[in-house]
């Protein structure tokens, strides 16, 4: 979710365009009336009002934050949360933040590299982890990580971010070793 605001001043009331998707949130907090105009038809009737000049700031759900939107500046409020997904056969249930850190990032409190560090007993305790993030799929899902899991915004260079969604998934399956950060659930979980 972003807000897209034109590059110049606003007049009174604001008038605010944007996603019906949050149109509920966004009417709670924000009233209609002297100080507000609200039309939360939806993210594309809501840049086209603010690009139209019938909108002085619109919220919009994107994909991705467009960097050539002439007269328009995007500023992002949330991201999508990423998951993380290991194969059916590893016996991990959850992990928690810190814990996800400590794989991931460099400089964190905790190094993590192995199964044993998360927990895991028996023949899990000598494999490595081996992490994916799908960025090819998420350009954005790298800055979420590095935001709000990781206390050090630098990632280890043993995460593998050059796959797309579909290749990470391959791998999972074939790899019980292996964990990925994926922007959003897959839709076939089979085998994960």
């Amino acid at each position: 979710m972003a807000v897209a605001l034109p590059a110049f001043a606003a007049a009174q009331p604001v008038r605010l365009a944007g996603s019906d998707l949050a149109a509920p949130a966004i009417s709670q907090v924000l009233k209609a009336g002297d100080k507000w105009q609200l039309d939360l038809s939806g993210s594309k009737p809501g840049l086209d009002a603010l690009r139209a000049g019938n909108a002085d700031a619109a919220v919009v759900l994107v994909e991705t934050i467009p960097t050539n939107d002439a007269g328009i500046d995007y500023t992002p409020l949330a991201y999508r949360a990423p998951v993380v997904i290991v194969s059916a056969n590893n016996p991990l249930p959850q992990i928690s933040l810190p814990a996800l850190a400590a794989v991931i990032g460099e400089g964190e409190t905790e190094n993590f590299r192995r199964w044993s560090e998360l927990g895991l007993p028996g023949e899990w305790s000598a494999r490595t982890i081996s992490v994916s993030a799908a960025t090819a799929d998420d350009p954005l899902l790298l800055d979420y990580l590095k935001l709000r899991v990781l206390k050090s915004p630098r990632l280890k260079s043993s995460l593998v971010t050059t796959l797309a969604t579909p290749a990470i998934l391959a791998r999972l399956r074939e790899d019980e070793s292996a964990m990925a950060i994926l922007p959003r659930l897959p839709a076939d979980m089979k085998g994960l």
